[in-house]
């Protein structure tokens, strides 16, 4: 693959420019790793979907443990530029691939503000897109998969489950939300010619100790509203991560920057705790009403 094609397809995913000169200069600093990837696409894809550790130990055995990062950028480029033609053949909208290869950047923006160097830290979250196993739709996300929980009434252990992931971005506003799971069955109905019968969510937005801090008419009230919660755990990990920022602990320091922010703080320091809940929704030929 060339720069020329790098760039073109980079367009596509809405990389930001200077990740995309970043790897352009990484293909003309290291054309020894290049070639090795051109020579051995199928070897590294399959290590990728099938053995993360296995794909990583490899590309360690050969090159230095720093450039990793790049490596996997340069790879879920690559390989995105495969999963157009599979999106094309099938049919599916562009704007469905713009926007759930987006990610990429996304994550990439990430590894750039934790490390202050383009790269790709979480290939193992990205390759579930690469395999098109991940779809964005509109406000939220949908993982092909089946329910991984056996307490759930009415539905058996692996019955056909869409997992529902909510990115960062734009506000949960419960519209947009509503719109995405009304999108979602019609989707795989029409292009992978499955029926899923219910999605689940795994989210400290879905805790029962959200309603204690935010008022019931919060976007994150709404949403998590959509949902049967089925069970609660008490691990404040996710939340402490998604509100505050990684590697952070409850303390008097917690920054105090939003609304929700200041609320969480206080009930935290208090020792309660906002862990993770477990939810699922059924599609039904009716729609979601909110």
């Amino acid at each position: 693959m060339t720069k020329s094609d790098i760039k073109d397809i980079a367009t596509d995913i809405s990389l930001e420019s200077k990740f995309v000169d970043a790897l352009c200069c990484f293909m003309d600093e290291q054309p020894a790793i290049i070639s090795f990837f051109e020579n051995r696409e199928t070897l590294l894809k399959g290590l990728l979907f099938k053995s993360l550790p296995l794909y990583r130990l490899l590309l360690k055995m050969r090159f230095a443990s720093s450039l990793l990062p790049m490596m996997n950028l340069y790879l879920a480029v690559v390989l995105a530029a495969e999963c157009k033609a599979e999106y094309e053949n099938r049919g599916i909208p562009s704007d469905v691939y713009t926007d759930t290869m987006t990610d990429i950047n996304t994550w990439t923006a990430h590894c750039f503000q934790k490390t202050g160097n383009t790269g790709l830290l979480q290939m193992g979250w990205i390759r579930n897109h690469l395999q098109l196993r991940l779809f964005k739709l509109g406000r939220l996300q949908f993982e092909t998969g089946s329910l991984n929980k056996k307490n759930v009434e009415g539905y058996s252990r692996n019955t056909d489950c869409l997992h529902i992931h909510i990115p960062e971005g734009e506000k949960l506003s419960p519209e947009k939300c509503i719109e995405s799971l009304n999108r979602a069955r019609g989707f795989f109905r029409s292009y992978w010619n499955t029926d899923y019968p219910i999605g689940s969510c795994h989210s400290w937005l879905l805790h029962e100790n959200i309603n204690l801090i935010l008022d019931k008419e919060s976007n994150i009230v709404q949403f998590s509203k959509l949902f049967r919660i089925i069970e609660n755990d008490n691990n404040n990990k996710q939340a402490l991560e998604r509100v505050f920022g990684e590697g952070l602990k409850i303390s008097s320091d917690l920054p105090e920057n939003t609304s929700l922010q200041r609320k969480m703080k206080v009930f935290l320091q208090k020792g309660n705790r906002i862990g993770m809940g477990f939810g699922i929704v059924e599609f039904e030929d009716m729609t979601f009403k909110g």
